[in-house]
């Protein structure tokens, strides 16, 4: 018996160290009573290593004495110690570790039941070992009291957990949805989401009010950036409320805005907004030259979704005309189409619509020229010699089966009679 002991506590010491914490935590989290008796014991270490130490020296206590007890009379006293050393070595900790790190999901949730039992046969002495060690830890500047492992999960980690729950009720589909934008958040840089210069609304700074307010009323914008000799001059951004205020001079209640580079991270600069109060950003290139603007209504419906704003990307970029059919600007990005409306467009080395049309057709298209892309027939409606400004997408149309033999038989038989 206090062999089979030692080599529980032995077990269950390893074991419980190598089991997946991130699994038993996401088994607690979906109510398993398996995973919330293991995790409660990983979040309290010292607890059960305590419990496995105390319950392992008094086995090799035990099974020394009897081994000596019933040996005595038949073996020297070096034969003992060395029979029961080795006995007790291989059965009762080198067996029992390899198990227990081999076996430690499987057998953890049974292993938490026993040392649960067994915390309560040895409560005194474990009650007293812990209070020594924990006065031994302060006296010598150890960690503070009851500070267990922090499930601390990584990007992995959760990605894991995500993947690992599809098709089953654990995570609702709002949910997944909102966590895979956020790990598409992590990977997004402002250069990714931010409206290009060519698209920036803004007023010099020496314009003059009722030019700034008709600039308000012509674009819907409720603020508008504010630059001196050129874009790449940015003040601020003026506020339409602040106009009501009328002051005595407009350029009076401009606002400061930042100003990030463009390979910043989108999760990077959200955080960067919400610390400094900030609503608008100006991104700036490598030369500081001003490339575009990101607002904080850009990053949040990364997060949560479409939001209807002023500067919303869907109302900029397309225009829908009926279910399958759209007019587009040439700066859509590719995999926003793809993800927003389904159009299942190839993507490659280019981001933008313009990018794919130039790469199929090997030029920059004129007005009305068109071009078939998989399932969709695209028409330029605008471009200029160095891009494709406007196209519109309809879906091909495409004859059917007993049309389209129908149709190559006759052009068979016509070619037949041409020869003849």
């Amino acid at each position: 018996l206090s062999l089979v002991l030692s080599a529980f506590y032995s077990g269950s010491e390893t074991a419980l160290v190598s089991a997946n914490r991130l699994k038993f935590e996401a088994l607690r989290r979906l109510g398993s009573r398996r995973g919330k008796r293991v995790v409660k014991l990983l979040e309290e270490p010292d607890r059960f290593l305590t419990i496995c130490v105390v319950g392992t020296n008094i086995a090799v206590v035990a099974w020394s004495s009897l081994v000596a007890i019933r040996l005595e009379p038949v073996l020297a006293s070096s034969a003992i110690v060395l029979v029961s050393t080795a006995v007790m070595l291989v059965f009762g900790e080198i067996l029992p570790k390899t198990l227990g790190r081999s076996l430690a999901d499987r057998a953890a949730g049974w292993i938490a039941v026993g040392i649960a039992a067994s915390e309560i046969l040895l409560y005194p002495m474990v009650w007293f070992v812990r209070v020594i060690g924990r006065a031994l830890a302060r006296a010598f500047g150890g960690g503070r009291e009851g500070q267990g492992m922090q499930f601390l999960l990584s990007r992995r980690d959760l990605e894991y957990l995500l993947a690992s729950s599809e098709g089953t009720a654990h995570v609702e589909e709002e949910e997944r949805a909102f966590i895979t934008r956020v790990f598409r958040l992590g990977h997004q840089r402002v250069r990714d989401i931010m409206i290009p210069r060519t698209e920036i609304e803004a007023v010099r700074i020496d314009e003059p009010l009722a030019r700034v307010i008709q600039k308000f009323k012509s674009t819907g914008y409720s603020r508008l950036l504010v630059y001196g000799e050129n874009l790449d001059d940015v003040r601020g951004f003026v506020h339409v409320l602040d106009l009501l205020k009328k002051p005595d001079r407009w350029q009076d209640v401009i606002r400061p805005v930042l100003a990030v580079p463009e390979s910043l991270s989108s999760v990077e600069l959200l955080r960067r907004m919400q610390r400094e109060k900030k609503s608008m950003a100006v991104v700036v290139d490598e030369y500081g030259g001003t490339a575009g603007l990101v607002t904080l209504e850009d990053l949040v419906e990364q997060l949560f979704g479409e939001i209807q704003d002023e500067f919303d990307r869907e109302d900029r970029l397309v225009r829908r005309l009926g279910p399958r059919s759209f007019v587009i600007s040439g700066r859509a990005e590719v995999a926003f189409l793809n993800e927003t409306f389904g159009l299942g467009l190839p993507e490659g080395d280019y981001a933008t619509l313009a990018g794919l049309i130039t790469e199929k057709a090997g030029r920059i298209l004129a007005p009305n020229e068109e071009l078939v892309v998989g399932d969709w027939r695209i028409r330029v409606l605008s471009s200029s010699p160095k891009r494709v400004e406007w196209v519109r997408l309809d879906p091909v149309q495409k004859a059917p089966l007993a049309e389209t033999v129908e149709m190559t038989k006759q052009r068979t038989r016509e070619g037949t009679r041409s020869r003849t």
